[in-house]
């Protein structure tokens, strides 16, 4: 009998009840599919990450590429345009910053921005310091990059303000050519009534 009862107790030391497995299953099937669901995140996340990042990358090429254009002496357009450049939309808006912040119609045009360029600016904006003048050459840009995430609109925007010195210059050199026409113009007149005299 002692036997009997030494092989009873050595068989049930050795093994596992039913119950035993089915909760140690149970416990492993919820640690599994939570696992699953931080994996799924943490890759939608890096998901993400990654778009907007090329997003960024593309919105900073595409400034990058006016301010060179202005570097180079290129005049900048005024536009308002998108194209597709897979999988993101480009938008590009240049905008005239006279047209944005129009003179006041009183005898001091000047702006809060038009106040801190003036007090910016030096040598030939010196007397243009209380006018819209400079503000026409002054553009402001907004890039921005948009993608679909699921069922939402994603966007990227970088904004630049850039002044337009190329078509500053010819402005100065065709209203220096008006000025010396209009003094040569003067000249042959007082010429004229020397003559007559």
């Amino acid at each position: 009998m002692a036997e009997r009862r030494k092989r009873r107790l050595a068989r049930g030391a050795s093994g596992f009840t039913l119950l035993e497995v089915l909760g140690a299953v149970a416990v492993m099937g919820i640690s599994y599919a939570l696992l699953a669901t931080v994996a799924i995140e943490s890759l939608r996340s890096v998901g993400d990450s990654q778009r907007r990042i090329d997003a960024s990358l593309l919105a900073d090429e595409k400034l990058a590429e006016i301010e060179l254009a202005v570097e180079l002496g290129e005049l900048i357009e005024l536009r308002d345009e998108e194209y597709d450049e897979e999988p993101f939309l480009v938008h590009i808006e240049v905008l005239d910053m006279e047209e944005l912040y129009p003179p006041s119609g009183g005898v001091d045009e000047s702006t809060d921005l038009i106040s801190f360029l003036a007090a910016e600016a030096a040598g030939p904006f010196a007397p243009h310091r209380t006018s819209n003048w400079l503000l026409g050459y002054l553009r402001e840009v907004h890039v921005t990059v948009l993608w679909v995430d699921g069922a939402n609109e994603r966007a990227v925007t970088r904004s630049a303000f850039i002044y337009d010195q190329q078509a500053w210059m010819e402005a100065e050199g065709e209203r220096a050519a008006a000025e010396a026409e209009e003094q040569s113009g003067d000249g042959g007149n007082d010429d004229d009534e020397g003559d007559r005299r």
